[in-house]
């Protein structure tokens, strides 16, 4: 078998280059086009670590207002002298005798 000739191996030798450019240029649009991603994850990692290492955010305003609801709910339920205000009556139990439903409030008697 004889070696190639000459115009063979310029021949083989061009391809290899048109293929070399033609990864350059896939591996250069494939990184452009994840270049907006990567620097979210980085954006996102450091922001992930600065976290962990300052401890969070503080949860204590949202238990405040948990709890301002909460107080708020039980003081409903009981019913306080000072507001006049009772527990909401259970349906089973008929309507007190002076009234008759929210339109009672506006009726003449």
């Amino acid at each position: 078998m004889a070696p190639p000739s000459a115009p063979e191996i310029q021949a083989v030798f061009e391809s290899i280059q048109r293929l070399s450019s033609r990864i350059e240029q896939a591996e250069k649009r494939t990184a452009d086009t994840i270049s907006p991603i990567v620097d979210t994850v980085a954006e996102l990692s450091e922001q992930l670590e600065n976290s962990k290492e300052t401890g969070g955010t503080s949860t204590a305003p949202v238990e405040r207002a948990v709890q301002k609801i909460a107080d708020r709910l039980d003081k409903m339920e009981k019913g306080t002298p000072q507001s006049g205000l009772s527990a909401a009556r259970p349906i089973s139990e008929p309507q007190p005798r002076g009234r008759k439903g929210f339109l009672g409030l506006f009726r003449k008697s």
